[in-house]
């Protein structure tokens, strides 16, 4: 399911189940709650953002780009030291 807002209540009404039918029935297809399920779909999508988005993006790229400066400064003092 797309909409990163939906909720249990809406995946129920959607399923024409009442509460307790429908849990049990979710479990069965999908081994989780529905709630973990959602919890776990959240989690995803703010992960994939965290890591594909152009701010952590760049964030990563100054990160490295001063890893690497740190690294080659060292490796030249260590050179003529």
């Amino acid at each position: 399911y797309k909409r990163q807002d939906i909720t249990r209540e809406e995946l129920e009404r959607r399923s024409g189940l009442g509460r307790s039918a429908f849990g049990a029935a979710f479990k069965a297809a999908t081994g989780l709650s529905p709630t973990q399920w959602l919890m776990d779909r959240r989690m995803a999508e703010a992960h994939r953002q965290l890591t594909t988005s152009r701010d952590a993006i760049a964030a990563k790229q100054r990160a490295l780009v001063s890893a690497i400066r740190f690294i080659s400064a060292g490796a030249s003092v260590g050179a003529t030291g």
